[in-house]
């Protein structure tokens, strides 16, 4: 069951470093203000903090979904209460970043913040190519 997850996530992974290049590159050479080692480390934050987001939201629905599958279902439970928690605390340090606002330069912001988009919509375009295994009837 896990080595499934992780062979169904592989494209999502590849989308994430892939923007993570092309990022750095839009970020901090095509709409650069100036300051290019603040531009590259603030859109690096954004983009970490987008791909735990995206890995947590996977982890959370694959849990949910093999809920009725698990043996042990206390277990299963804290599995769902900690990575609740834990993008709970993701979307609190997003908001508390934006919120006190750290002259945080407009080109790491929006592409940094792209990585919530972008990833997602890559990794499933990548994803639609992937074979697929055969399913048992």
């Amino acid at each position: 069951m896990r080595w499934a997850l992780k062979r169904e996530l592989r494209p999502f992974f590849w989308a994430s470093f892939l923007w993570l290049l092309l990022g750095l590159v839009l970020a901090a050479g095509v709409f650069s203000s100036g300051n290019f080692f603040k531009e590259m480390v603030w859109f690096v934050v954004f983009w970490s903090l987008g791909v735990g987001d995206l890995a947590t939201i996977a982890a959370l629905v694959f849990a949910i979904t093999s809920w009725g599958e698990s043996s042990d279902r206390v277990k299963m439970g804290l599995r769902i209460t900690i990575l609740t928690g834990l993008k709970v605390t993701l979307l609190l340090i997003f908001g508390a970043i934006l919120f006190l606002k750290h002259g945080i330069p407009q080109s790491s912001l929006l592409v940094g913040l792209g990585t919530l988009i972008v990833v997602p919509l890559l990794g499933g375009l990548f994803w639609t190519f992937q074979v697929q295994p055969e399913q048992k009837a």
